[in-house]
């Protein structure tokens, strides 16, 4: 990494004995080598070393860096150099915030120069520009390396921004799990179950104290995921942020807040213990829908789904096979087997199968008795898997 990429007066990042996995980039034990090009420069291709530099950002205390701000924090320069950065509006580039969003922003971080934030779908840079001129270090996440490419353009003169090429859903969060976090800025894709995903691990960090989350009154599956965390006792709503209802951008008028900001409420919690418990235990299975593909889909590069299975209340699905019965199979309690459905075709051929979900009910294999091996996943996770292969081909 060039200088230019980490404030001089940090740490200078060092390798953990054993990386957490292999892969392209500087050997191990060192962090330099090559940067390519100037547009590339800021993404972190190795995941241990970009598990060694978010262990050199600040931490999240009452920092020496944060007491050098007085009164509202962004004061003076600060805030002419933000005020620059309020601007384009939401009604001008729908693929930002609204300076009014932005500015709330700036209320709702005045001494935060001390803590890192981490910025789930960074996009071109509009928000990560704000976001860096109120906290100490920014960890801008985005999937699309081309939308990365911009990014990084447009914050070069800026010393506190890490760039890292990731997806929020598909890939593993264990590299944040070692990093002072203390605020997760959530804006990546706006389905309901990347959004869930999404605050359920931005959570589970032990240091963050403080969701944020964009399109909250233009998106249904972002007021979705917030209601069901919410429900689920993972977080509780502080206040709403941006622009209040109505109002309008790119022609479309908004009956709910721009922004919402959320407490996350840890598990151990006495808040939050309760309602986590019994959220796990009740959620259904029914009334969702999943896409059947061929085993070994993903690669062999034809994606012709196989059939499609819904599963409707009281043990009974619709499918593109013929009507389904279906429940727990309660069998394979206590064998640590995971959760488990088991399947009955109910006319011919009669097949019965057995349904094995991962853990985050995204997914699962469907074994079936007369020998098929089958893929499935969950209707809502196919926008995700979809974007994920296009950057493969790209």
């Amino acid at each position: 990494l060039e200088p230019k990429w980490l404030n001089p007066s940090w740490p200078a990042p060092t390798l953990p004995a054993r990386p957490m996995r292999d892969g392209p980039g500087p050997a191990r034990g060192s962090v330099g080598g090559s940067a390519g090009t100037s547009a590339a420069r800021g993404k972190l291709r190795a995941r241990a070393t970009v598990w060694s530099l978010i262990l050199a950002l600040p931490a999240c205390s009452d920092a020496a860096e944060s007491a050098e701000v007085s009164g509202s924090a962004v004061a003076g320069e600060a805030w002419g150099q933000l005020d620059a950065d309020l601007r384009p509006d939401k009604k001008d580039d729908a693929w930002t915030t609204s300076s009014r969003f932005k500015r709330d922003l700036a209320e709702l971080f005045p001494r935060n120069r001390g803590e890192t934030v981490l910025e789930l779908g960074a996009h071109v840079g509009h928000c990560t520009r704000v976001l860096a001129r109120l906290f100490g270090a920014v960890i801008a996440v985005e999937h699309s390396e081309a939308v990365l490419d911009t990014n990084v353009r447009r914050t070069a003169d800026l010393s506190n921004v890490v760039h890292l090429h990731f997806h929020t859903v598909l890939d593993d969060w264990a590299v944040f799990s070692r990093g002072r976090i203390g605020v997760v800025f959530i804006d990546a894709a706006h389905d309901f179950h990347s959004v869930r995903s999404d605050i359920a691990r931005a959570a589970a960090i032990p240091t963050v104290h403080t969701l944020v989350l964009d399109d909250y009154g233009a998106e249904r599956g972002v007021r979705g995921a917030v209601a069901d965390a919410v429900g689920a006792g993972l977080a509780r709503v502080r206040r709403f942020v941006g622009e209040p209802p109505p109002w309008g951008f790119a022609g479309r008028t908004v009956e709910d807040w721009e922004g919402v900001v959320l407490d996350p409420l840890r598990p151990n919690s006495s808040e939050g213990q309760a309602s986590v418990q019994v959220s796990e235990q009740q959620r259904p299975l029914e009334n969702t829908t999943w896409v059947v593909f061929p085993a070994g889909v993903f690669v062999s590069g034809y994606f012709q789904p196989h059939g499609k299975i819904r599963f409707d209340a009281e043990g009974v699905a619709a499918s593109s096979y013929g009507q389904l019965v279906w429940r727990r199979a309660s069998e394979y309690d206590g064998l640590e087997a995971g959760e488990v459905y088991a399947l009955q075709l109910e006319e011919p051929p009669h097949w019965r199968a057995e349904m094995k979900l991962n853990g985050h009910r995204t997914a699962a294999i469907l074994f079936r008795s007369d020998g098929h091996e089958l893929v499935m996943l969950r209707e809502e996770m196919m926008r995700t898997v979809g974007e994920k292969l296009l950057s493969f081909l790209h």
